[in-house]
């Protein structure tokens, strides 16, 4: 098995827990003391960082829904809706995640240097778990927030194409001229479906781009891998079979929830989405009594971030349904794992 960080990755579970609860009690004192959203709900309840001295102590801790972040945003006037933890000057990056487009206000979240550079640590080690070399290059058909957070994953090299829907015009060039190991997608994204015709597009004069006449198949590309990249859900097995039939790629999928800076991925063993718990606590909460539910029962996904300066978000409960497994992965790595209800 290849590892990018393999003292994390294999910790012991005795010792994940214990440098997650030495995290998350540093984080509630930053949430605490610089974000009025999170001081609030703590004082509603009646606790303070200090009250938490176990991760189950975390259940004390209200939840916190996108419902709500929306009305601190419009009650408050604030474009982070009393989240943001750090002087202004300290954000070097803001951007509203393709969440935005859902009915009401907005979720703006803002990265510091210091969030850019976990995020890279987060996603390399999927990249590398996943089974990407240092050598190969990774397209990225993606919002344009994670082409700098990705590009910062410096074990690889780095190509950054353009959004999904423009897929047909400028990444196709980018595809065949430069022959990327591997993609990263939306898993919906309407203009990545395989073409198994040969295909032939036209570009803009303007832009000074000659018309691509040569025939060609999606698999003379040549990925070896392909990720699919889903906000709410993940590809099912059948899906994913397709796809590798189609593209002749491996095929993996990858949970975004771009609020609270949080990625899950496959392995290479397809035993479900790992999660890094150095920089989350997870949770499946039971819907109707917003309680959380043990190992193996279903819930909604409940995200701690436990290493955001800017905005982190404490118990942010997700609409996803999941499952979660603590029992070591037989890729050898010791981080929980979580299955959406379609996985299997």
């Amino acid at each position: 098995m290849s590892f990018y960080n393999p003292r994390i990755e294999t910790m012991a579970r005795n010792e994940l827990k214990a440098l997650q609860l030495k995290k998350l009690r540093a984080q509630l004192k930053h949430v605490y003391e610089n974000s009025l959203l999170h001081r609030e709900k703590f004082k509603g309840a009646k606790i303070n960082p200090e009250g938490v001295k176990t991760l189950d102590d975390l259940k004390k801790i209200p939840l916190i829904t996108r419902q709500e972040l929306q009305e601190w945003v419009t009650k408050t006037n604030d474009t982070f809706g009393g989240r943001l933890c750090v002087p202004g000057e300290r954000v070097v990056q803001i951007f509203g995640p393709p969440e935005l487009f859902i009915t009401g206000e907005p979720i703006i979240t803002g990265l510091t240097v210091y969030d850019h550079n976990i995020i890279a640590e987060q996603l390399a080690r999927y990249y590398k778990m996943l089974g990407l070399k240092k050598q190969d290059i990774l397209q990225i058909a993606s919002q344009a927030w994670e082409y700098l957070s990705t590009s910062l994953s410096y074990p690889f090299s780095m190509f950054v194409g353009n959004s999904a829907d423009r897929l047909l015009d400028f990444q196709i060039i980018y595809q065949l001229d430069l022959g990327p190991e591997a993609s990263r997608t939306y898993a919906t994204a309407k203009y990545f479906k395989p073409k198994k015709a040969l295909f032939t597009t036209t570009h803009v004069d303007s832009l000074g781009l000659t018309s691509l006449a040569e025939k060609w198949s999606v698999k003379d590309i040549g990925y070896e891998h392909i990720i699919f990249r889903g906000y709410t859900t993940a590809l099912t097995a059948q899906q994913k079979k397709k796809y590798q039939e189609d593209w002749g790629a491996k095929i993996n999928n990858m949970l975004d929830i771009s609020d609270n800076l949080f990625f899950a991925a496959d392995c290479e063993e397809y035993n479900g989405l790992h999660i890094w718990e150095d920089l989350f606590v997870v949770e499946a909460v039971d819907p109707k009594t917003k309680e959380s539910v043990g190992a193996g029962e279903s819930g909604k996904l409940v995200i701690s971030n436990l290493f955001a300066e800017a905005v982190p978000i404490i118990r942010y409960l997700t609409n996803i349904d999941i499952t979660l497994d603590e029992d070591e992965c037989t890729c050898a790595r010791t981080h929980v794992r979580l299955f959406t209800t379609n996985y299997k």
